[in-house]
């Protein structure tokens, strides 16, 4: 809607208005979410959401919750790592697709790239079977405010990368916003509303194998490609590895990676 456009595009404009046009130019070839992470919790959402309305019409509050919290930890382990290699490698890949004289947008797409690792789930969709369509227009507001608030201020005291951390600190409340809707829509609370504990285990495990990764990253040079490719292949090759071994992965975890483009089975059965 035009509140999304609006508040997508603010922290860009803050930046042309308060910084310059040099600053804009580089904050805009930055400042984006990465479509292919972006596009697989969307997708998931508008496959379940069926599910969820019948669950719903039929007074099974906690079974919607479950359903979508169920998705929660399968689509972690692809958003999570991918999202992480994006955060290493931020520089290679704009070196990649834009060349040398546009690796001032590395920083806004690293912020941007730390929103992606809350991009787990479609928060929308359970708010939209159950009926509150209400919490997702608050949402876009408290979304807007928080980045209207922070975003002009932060461009006077950091600079051009201001409006890209008043972004991120911007999803905070939101966050807290939508799981507190969630939470009283589905009669639970906000421990309960989240499966913290299955998405702090793969997020601390993405974290671990980052550090070789960087280590690697900066110790051995490479052509920006090389460099993408053998971190990101490397890197998500050994939090395969580990996570398998420290039994986050399973085997019907292997199974959902290899059929979620065709969007079947995506919560039948822990698979």
């Amino acid at each position: 809607g035009i509140m999304g456009q609006v508040t997508r595009q603010f922290d860009k404009y803050v930046v042309l208005y308060v910084i310059g046009v040099m600053a804009f130019t580089d904050y805009s070839v930055g400042a984006w979410e990465i479509p292919l992470v972006n596009v697989l919790p969307f997708s998931i959402g508008a496959a379940i959401v069926p599910v969820l309305v019948r669950s719903f019409a039929q007074g099974r509050r906690r079974e919607a919750l479950e359903t979508w919290k169920s998705t929660i930890p399968k689509t972690s382990l692809l958003v999570v790592p991918i999202s992480f290699v994006f955060l290493i490698c931020a520089d290679d890949f704009i070196e990649l697709l834009f060349g040398r004289a546009y690796l001032g947008a590395t920083v806004p797409l690293r912020l941007y790239t730390v929103i992606l690792l809350w991009r787990v789930v479609e928060y929308g969709a359970i708010l939209r079977a159950g009926g509150d369509t209400k919490a997702i227009l608050n949402f876009m507001l408290i979304l807007f405010l928080s980045n209207a608030v922070l975003s002009i201020p932060l461009a006077y005291l950091v600079g051009a990368n201001g409006p890209a951390i008043a972004t991120v600190l911007a999803n905070v409340p939101t966050m807290a916003y939508v799981l507190h809707r969630i939470a009283r829509l589905t009669d639970s609370s906000m421990r309960t509303v989240f499966p913290w504990a299955a998405y702090g285990r793969v997020l601390g495990i993405a974290a671990a194998v980052a550090v070789p990764a960087v280590a690697f990253r900066w110790a051995v040079t490479l052509s920006p490609a090389a460099d993408f490719a053998v971190v990101g292949v490397g890197y998500l090759t050994l939090f395969a590895l580990v996570a398998s071994l420290a039994g986050t992965i399973r085997r019907e975890d292997w199974a959902f990676v290899g059929r979620w483009l065709s969007m079947r089975q995506l919560v039948a059965g822990g698979g």
